[in-house]
């Protein structure tokens, strides 16, 4: 083999590596130009969007300000405009870990009220989205999980109770007593599953719970109903007598 053959191998071969790492170095500066964008500019183009309601958009540059500047004096406008676009573009389990870290970061900070009001909210919306099926498909809530419930539920007793005077008070009353029918449905429908395998007291447990707690005279009937039957299978006449009392007083046959 020639010198000069083998000289031009070597100039083709290092060609083709300046060239493949020039167009690597090309691909990184484009990935990186978002977050190497000032907070200036990243901040103008977040209330862009956010005034245009693009708020899928805003959402992106709001990321970038509310990781990346921390420190900044706007930081707690970026953490409360992020949750506002990410519940407004409907991504709720992010609006509630974006509200969480407010919550945690800023506990004694204006605007926590509007925090639990975006948790409590989105959990209730996120809940409804993942059981998006008809009333009478979906009303059997003993096997679904109410998880982002309670957690949601926790929020608005907590906006309720420490923030009187909020804006956010009267709809956060509104989205615990939904919450709440919820999980009493749910509790209603395990008490349902105790009377079918013969567990009387576990189901009257739990039909007490709803018994207390629940706003629905539908509910309320239905689980007096269910009451008086236990106690009847629990051979129980006295007390299956009183709760028939109860409903001939309260409901027409």
């Amino acid at each position: 083999m020639s010198k000069l053959f083998r000289l031009n191998n070597r100039i083709s071969f290092y060609t083709i590596m300046m060239f493949s790492m020039a167009l690597f170095m090309a691909g990184c500066s484009d990935s990186g130009s978002k977050t190497g964008e000032s907070e200036e500019v990243l901040s103008y183009k977040a209330k862009k969007q956010l005034a245009e309601k693009k708020y899928q958009s805003a959402i992106d540059p709001l990321t970038h300000l509310s990781n990346n500047y921390q420190v900044s004096a706007s930081a707690q406008t970026y953490k409360l405009e992020l949750m506002h676009a990410q519940y407004q573009a409907k991504e709720y389990m992010d609006a509630i870990e974006t509200a969480n870290q407010y919550v945690n970061l800023y506990p004694f900070e204006p605007h926590v009220d509007y925090a639990l009001y975006i948790k409590a909210s989105s959990s209730l919306r996120e809940f409804k989205a993942r059981h998006w099926m008809t009333q009478s498909i979906s009303e059997r809530f003993a096997f679904t999980d109410t998880e982002i419930i309670h957690s949601g539920l926790v929020a608005a007793d907590t906006l309720v109770t420490a923030y009187p005077n909020s804006q956010y008070h009267a709809k956060a009353i509104d989205l615990k007593s939904q919450m709440s029918e919820i999980i009493m449905k749910k509790t209603f429908n395990i008490a349902k599953d105790y009377r079918n395998n013969h567990a009387y007291a576990g189901s009257q447990r739990r039909l007490t719970d709803v018994v207390t707690h629940t706003e629905s005279k539908k509910l309320l009937r239905d689980a007096l109903t269910m009451m008086r039957d236990n106690y009847t299978s629990m051979k129980q006449p006295e007390n299956a007598a009183i709760i028939d009392k109860i409903l001939t007083a309260n409901w027409k046959r």
